[in-house]
């Protein structure tokens, strides 16, 4: 993706695109998904209730969120790991926050926000704008949201098939560019979440033949005597043909 300014003389100026790492520490980008949190998923704000919060197995979600109906959040930045060590990580926390009751949440929230005074429940409708009479359910369903500079193919239909079996999985990548005095853009792409990818073509070897007299030169004379009588019962009853070519002439049958 390219992004131009326009200069007085009406010229295209195009910005320069950067490697994220190359300028920045990964906390960085932690920290603008922090303070953007409306900007992350496809359909809504989320509410950032934790930071490098620990798991059970020693790791750290880099951001946990909850959204509008209660459900958490977990967003994983892709960084430098494989694909593979990015969708098990992912999944790994996820499986971890499944767990997760609402006092626990509420400690997570109240340690993230420094504030033992705040209670989750009442921040989260306050925070949301909800009516007195919408009901939320803490933790009913969970999220994966993967954020990187590129999301790779492979992560893409590994996350589009979990999304299709019920886990329900966002990418999004995004492109950093800077221009002249410093100015700072970025530009974000939803690449799994919107739509479903399909396959174009699936291609797989043809199934082996053989010729029927072939076929009966193979077998000992017990399996021709029988053979020879299925044969010609199975076609007497129209249930075994010959495969043909293009051109119309035999060419044998299939090979169990």
């Amino acid at each position: 993706m390219k992004i131009y300014s326009i200069t007085s003389d009406d010229k295209f100026k195009e910005y320069a695109e950067f490697g994220f790492q190359d300028e920045h520490q990964k906390a960085v980008l932690e920290t603008w998904l922090e303070n953007n949190p409306e900007n992350i998923i496809e359909n809504g704000s989320l509410l950032i209730i934790g930071r490098q919060v620990t798991t059970n197995l020693g790791g750290f979600i880099d951001l946990l969120a909850i959204d509008k109906q209660g459900d958490l959040v977990v967003i994983e930045l892709k960084r430098d790991r494989t694909p593979r060590e990015t969708l098990a990580q992912s999944l790994e926390y996820t499986s971890f926050v499944e767990k997760l009751g609402y006092e626990q949440l509420d400690e997570i929230f109240r340690n993230y926000s420094g504030d033992e005074a705040l209670n989750l429940a009442q921040y989260h409708r306050e925070y949301f704008k909800l009516v007195s009479d919408e009901a939320v359910v803490f933790n009913n369903d969970q999220r994966i949201v993967i954020v990187g500079q590129k999301i790779t193919p492979e992560i893409r239909q590994t996350s589009t098939f979990l999304s299709n079996k019920g886990v329900r999985v966002t990418c999004l990548e995004f492109t950093f560019f800077k221009a002249d005095g410093g100015l700072r853009l970025l530009s974000t792409n939803i690449v799994v979440g919107n739509e479903t990818a399909n396959i174009s073509k699936v291609s797989s070897s043809s199934l082996p033949v053989i010729s029927e007299s072939s076929f009966f030169n193979s077998l000992d004379p017990n399996g021709k005597f029988v053979f020879e009588k299925l044969f010609s019962w199975a076609k007497s009853n129209s249930f075994l043909r010959s495969r043909k070519d293009s051109s119309g002439a035999p060419r044998g049958y299939p090979k169990y």
